[in-house]
């Protein structure tokens, strides 16, 4: 039986189409970038590592969406991110003022931010509102913690280029003139690097609890994203993202298949 020839011509454009949709989604290519903040993302030697960058290697795996991974400074990564489509920028915490700039993947890592003061220090930090009497709060430049505490209208703030900086600000001052307000898994590892004593540091308030992503800047293909995430929710399904996250954080439960609601006291009052 003989085919009508426009019905071939018909099946040969679909297969053709079809194939160059499926090499057009195995060439995709994004710029990933990452920003120094361990055990999540940080340089180790010539490589990049982390909980995250391992996490979004297995994500460019399966979906085929290649890209080299770059670590910059927080405050470059961001701007590189609002103004470039087809980057992709990890992990960044899921705020509601964030919400409208990226397309999001996720969860990646739950996360947790705390004021930290001085072993010793006399301040009592109860509620957000007591830092308003504290000399100095010190905050990494560039964060959501940094814009958080600005809208509350905290103006003694003392901005830090990396954790380690703030660590180094905090140790600084005296007892009870500042307090450092930082994301917590990232605290004992600065403490390590620098030599601090774990007994140096105490978590006065837990300030805010999210959830982190992988985000991907406007301009980029929708379908891109769609792929990431499908990929993301089968490495959570076949246990591939729990054994990478247990790897790094074994203390730690990995974010399910949906986000959870956030516990924010960043919030402004009514």
């Amino acid at each position: 039986m003989k085919l009508n020839t426009s019905l071939c011509l018909t099946l040969t454009t679909a297969m053709l189409a079809l194939a160059m949709s499926g090499a057009m989604a195995a060439g995709r290519q994004l710029q990933f970038i990452t920003h120094e903040l361990p055990p999540l993302n940080y340089r180790d030697g010539a490589s990049i590592t982390g909980l995250c960058t391992e996490l979004v290697r297995e994500l460019q795996r399966r979906s085929a969406i290649s890209g080299e991974i770059e670590l910059l400074p927080w405050a470059r990564a961001v701007a590189t991110t609002a103004n470039t489509p087809n980057v992709a920028l990890f992990f960044t915490t899921r705020t509601a003022e964030r919400e409208v700039q990226y397309q999001w993947i996720g969860p990646l890592v739950n996360v947790s931010s705390s004021v930290y003061t001085r072993m010793g220090s006399r301040l009592r930090i109860e509620r957000i509102g007591d830092l308003a009497a504290v000399r100095q709060v010190i905050v990494h430049r560039g964060s959501f913690l940094e814009t958080a505490l600005r809208r509350l209208g905290l103006q003694k703030l003392t901005l830090a280029n990396t954790p380690e900086d703030a660590l180094r600000l905090l140790l600084m001052q005296d007892l009870d003139d500042a307090v450092m307000v930082l994301t917590d898994p990232i605290v004992p590892v600065a403490s390590k690097k620098l030599r601090v004593p774990p007994d140096a540091l105490k978590p006065a308030l837990v300030v805010h609890k999210g959830q982190g992503y992988l985000a991907l800047s406007k301009g980029t293909a929708p379908d891109t994203a769609a792929t990431l995430q499908r990929e993301l929710d089968a490495m959570k399904r076949d246990g591939a993202f729990a054994a990478i996250y247990a790897k790094w954080l074994p203390q730690a439960a990995a974010p399910g298949l949906l986000p959870e609601p956030a516990v924010d006291l960043l919030q402004p009052g009514p």
